[in-house]
């Protein structure tokens, strides 16, 4: 029986740690919008923004529920006239390497993502 095989790298900027499986992905963004690795980024009501760090819920309307938006931290930087980068959706981070707009995650912001399945590495 033959086997074939094809490996394939992803670069992801030092962002990506160890101890749980990573899942990366692709997230449509603004033209313009400079993401640069190891930021974190938020996707509510499907617009991708900077996380600047503030808790963001979203009411339900309907039945009073909120729900918290969608996180993940850019391991590639947007190009000029690029509109996706690459993110990781889940799984553990370098907690050095990571910032919440300008600045290094606080420990509230490192549980709210933690809650949305990212993980200080060697935390989770």
């Amino acid at each position: 029986m033959t086997q074939f095989s094809k490996t394939t790298s992803i670069r992801a900027s030092g962002v990506v740690g160890s101890g749980h499986p990573a899942v990366l992905n692709t997230w449509n963004v603004e033209g313009g919008l400079g993401v640069k690795p190891g930021q974190v980024l938020m996707k509510s009501a499907g617009t991708v923004t900077v996380w600047d760090g503030t808790t963001t819920v979203i009411p339900d309307p309907d039945d009073g529920t909120v729900t918290l938006p969608q996180f993940a931290i850019a391991t590639t930087e947007q190009l000029a006239g690029d509109t996706s980068v690459n993110v990781l959706e889940h799984g553990c981070y370098l907690f050095s390497r990571v910032t919440v707009g300008d600045s290094p995650v606080t420990t509230p912001q490192a549980e709210l993502l933690s809650a949305n399945g990212l993980f200080a590495e060697n935390v989770w």
